[in-house]
């Protein structure tokens, strides 16, 4: 049932989602609409991570969902992603409570809220860049979220 989450880049979808998400908040003028919008991106981010936990295999390889893409040929710079089991749990958590973040800032937020919500909704990304491990030459170092590797 959730075999297509292997032929899409879930994972880049589930960690830039928010930070895409977050550009028309600057067009918008209504604080309350505002609010809604960045809501339901939140939203949207974990419902779309959903899918990652019916489809993880337990017994499978140790780092699924993989993405990988050349990035900067020049100095042999790849693009990858991995999610663990651990990992997993921790997307998960990352984008429900994003979720319930955002649904109590409705009432404790009253200024600046174009300001707010798209720093909330790009400080996201960032959290899980924050777990990141960047390597050099061949080896693999796992993160809590994701894994990401370098080679040259």
């Amino acid at each position: 049932m959730f075999d297509w989450v292997r032929d899409v880049p879930i994972l880049s979808l589930v960690c830039y989602l928010p930070l895409v998400g977050a550009l028309p908040i600057f067009f918008m003028r209504d604080a309350r609409a505002i609010a809604r919008y960045a809501t339901a991106v939140a939203a949207a981010d974990f419902l779309l991570s959903l899918p990652l936990w019916f489809a993880f295999e337990r017994d499978g390889a140790l780092f699924q969902f993989r993405e990988s893409a050349s990035w900067i040929d020049t100095i042999g710079v790849r693009y990858e992603f991995g999610v663990d089991g651990i990992a997993l749990l921790l997307v998960l958590l990352t984008t429900l409570l994003g979720v319930f973040a955002f649904l109590s800032s409705w009432s404790a937020i009253h200024t600046r809220e174009k300001e707010y919500y798209p720093s909330c909704c790009s400080s996201r990304p960032a959290c899980w860049g924050s777990s990141w491990r960047w390597t050099s030459s061949s080896s693999m170092s796992s993160g809590r979220s994701c894994w990401c590797r370098c080679t040259s």
